[in-house]
């Protein structure tokens, strides 16, 4: 069983998608595409976290990036070299949400949600796998 603390971050990551999914209905798609990445961020240093024990006091948007990279895709070791350009798609759409002058469409913002979701989904089974490992 997950400790309270790594629940509780998931609960969180299963909560900022609900709400990607719910401003994307409302027709906001930038919304949508920032609330997907940074489910997929916390999610992300959970894992980093329990799986590898890697942690900071702070992540940099790059520097967990690449960290991910590192540790889970270049090697094949947990997941594909197309996930990791999977979680770029979707960091790269929420710089373009918060700071893009034009409206994204709402295809894009689907697509993060999507995307986000597939990744986030094999996250909280490999956080739960390795903890049933233990």
């Amino acid at each position: 069983m997950l400790d309270p603390r790594t629940e509780q971050i998931i609960n969180k990551v299963v909560r900022y998608l609900d709400t990607a999914t719910a401003a994307l209905e409302s027709g906001d798609s930038e919304s949508a595409a920032s609330r997907a990445y940074y489910a997929l961020y916390h999610v992300t240093v959970l894992l980093l976290k329990t799986v590898k024990g890697i942690e900071r006091e702070r992540w940099e948007h790059e520097q967990l990036h690449r960290v991910f990279l590192d540790e889970f895709c270049k090697v094949g070791y947990l997941f594909r070299r197309q996930d990791g350009q999977d979680w770029e798609y979707v960091k790269i759409s929420r710089i373009a949400a918060d700071y893009g002058s034009n409206p994204m469409p709402a295809i894009r913002g689907q697509r993060a949600i999507e995307t986000a979701r597939r990744l986030i989904d094999g996250m909280i089974q490999r956080i739960r796998d390795n903890d049933q490992a233990r």
